[in-house]
């Protein structure tokens, strides 16, 4: 009738004016309709906690072609040695201050650094420098961490026992069962990633580069 039409008129604009008052609405659902899916989590909110990594950590780099080092033919380097050019002393300044006939740690060609001692049992299946840095981190694959280098402002997470520590020396965090799975460097610092997704961060702070 004209009368209900009308009650149901007043009732919808009544509805209506109360929605756009409140910013609450209820929404109904009957077996007929579709059930409503969650939203979206937005990539502002946090996330529900630190990542976990598997160990042990495959070597990050891809291989462009077919190659012998590449044991399971997946594309990705079986982890093996490491092996480096250069001076092992950071502390020397330049180019110029290297004697003319090369010493012991001066590196003049690609060099297996102690393959029969430190890294004997072992594999590396990451590693890290930078350009502005004069210290280097390697992982093997268990997830324990090796550094060497300048030590001055503490990079190393070693302390300030020595400014230059010229062998790889293990790493741990302030909870020693901590396995890495990965790391970078500055100049003056070292983060550290657990595979239990924290960070870990060693070094000068003097522009909050610690965090």
């Amino acid at each position: 009738s004209a009368a209900t039409a009308s009650s149901a008129s007043s009732a919808a604009a009544s509805s209506s004016a109360s929605t756009k008052a409140t910013t609450t609405t209820t929404t109904t659902t009957t077996a007929d309709s579709p059930k409503k899916e969650p939203a979206a989590v937005s990539p502002s909110e946090p996330a529900s906690g630190p990542r976990n990594y598997i160990l042990p950590i495959q070597p990050k780099m891809r291989l462009g072609k077919k190659s012998t080092n590449d044991a399971d033919n997946d594309g990705v380097p079986t982890p093996g040695l490491l092996a480096q050019t250069g001076t092992l002393d950071a502390s020397v300044p330049g180019r110029s201050s290297i004697s003319k006939s090369p010493l012991p740690h001066e590196l003049l060609a690609p060099t297996l650094l102690f393959p029969k001692s430190i890294f004997a049992n072992t594999k590396i299946a990451f590693i890290t420098s930078s350009p502005t840095a004069c210290h280097s981190i390697a992982i093997t694959t268990s997830g324990i961490a090796y550094g060497w280098g300048r030590n001055e402002t503490g990079q190393l997470g070693l302390g300030y026992s020595s400014a230059v520590v010229p062998i790889p020396t293990p790493l741990s965090a302030s909870d020693e069962s901590v396995k890495f799975v990965g790391a970078a460097v500055g100049k003056y610092h070292t983060i550290l990633v657990g595979s239990n997704g924290m960070a870990y961060a060693s070094g000068g702070n003097v522009c909050g580069q610690l965090g």
